[in-house]
């Protein structure tokens, strides 16, 4: 399947971070949240899991990565998919055995009860030994205003999924647009969140503070301001107007902030930290962290 050589890819960028912290997949216990048809999980059986384990609530994924894993001579007692959400904490059972090594990738943008997702990705991830891999895209980054990661439309990210299905509905005929979508939040909120059932989380990517990506982020912003004032022309024949209104004044906000601290971060008083700030919030489409229990984090 074509899921495989990207479970293959991510398997092994991932097993060069969990070097450093002692640990591997040599006969680990893997769980995927959200393992679509499977790639990951082959990906973790060849690099020598000893137990696989993948929750995915589309049936047709849940039936594809089925045949993935066993045409891979997964055995059974080796490797597991099942029918489950990642906000289902409260099935797990007083006997529920944690593993070691736990994905979760571009899927809790989706969920609706993300307080509950991350409860159940700390209580999946084993809190002596355990790491997790966790990966969603920024809404609030410039590329992703310009183009959202899912229906590629512009600024869809600034609105809420239930505002934000009229326009979906509209211009792309995606009319569950709103029970597809969770929430984008900010690298804050994801940060809180995770603290607040003990988790910690390790970027696995720097963001980038040199001059040249902050001239290339300020003509991005540019270009969302130019796109913003002929929203009218674009859209006025297709979008209600109160979605084309309420649009344009959260691309106003945006594009307003976002000038405002990339000029402050460009000047010559800005400490690095500020400028790694405002480079992560806006010039990184996605976020990626290794993540553990707080008693197990590591400096870097």
């Amino acid at each position: 399947l074509g899921a495989n050589p990207k479970g293959f890819r991510t398997v092994t960028m991932i097993e060069g971070h969990l070097r450093p912290l002692g640990l591997s997949f040599q006969g680990a216990r893997f769980l995927d949240l959200g393992s679509g048809t499977g790639g990951a999980l082959v990906g973790a059986l060849r690099a020598g899991a000893s137990y696989c384990e993948g929750w995915e609530i589309n049936q047709e994924k849940l039936a594809l990565s089925a045949i993935n894993v066993h045409s891979r001579g997964a055995d059974g007692e080796g490797v597991v998919v099942r029918n489950q959400s990642v906000e289902a904490c409260e099935e797990l059972g007083d006997g529920f055995v944690p593993f070691d090594i736990v994905f979760c990738e571009e899927v809790l943008e989706h969920v609706k009860d993300l307080p509950g997702a991350i409860t159940t990705l700390a209580r999946c991830i084993d809190p002596e030994k355990g790491v997790g891999y966790v990966t969603m895209p920024n809404g609030f980054a410039l590329e992703s205003v310009m183009a959202d990661p899912h229906l590629q439309l512009f600024g869809i990210t600034l609105l809420d999924r239930f505002e934000a299905q009229p326009m979906a509905t509209a211009l792309k005929n995606h009319t569950h647009y709103a029970k597809m979508m969770g929430a984008y939040c900010h690298y804050e909120d994801y940060v809180a969140q995770f603290g607040a059932v003990g988790l910690t989380l390790m970027p696995l990517v720097e963001p980038e503070t040199t001059g040249a990506s902050f001239e290339k982020m300020s003509g991005d912003l540019e270009a969302i301001e130019t796109r913003r004032r002929g929203l009218g022309e674009q859209w006025g024949d297709v979008l209600e107007g109160e979605t084309l209104t309420l649009l344009d004044r959260r691309l106003e906000t945006y594009v307003t902030k976002a000038q405002a601290r990339l000029e402050a971060a460009q000047v010559r008083v800005a400490t690095e930290e500020e400028k790694r700030a405002v480079a992560r919030d806006y010039g990184q489409g996605h976020f990626s962290f290794l993540v553990r229990h707080c008693a197990n984090k590591t400096h870097r």
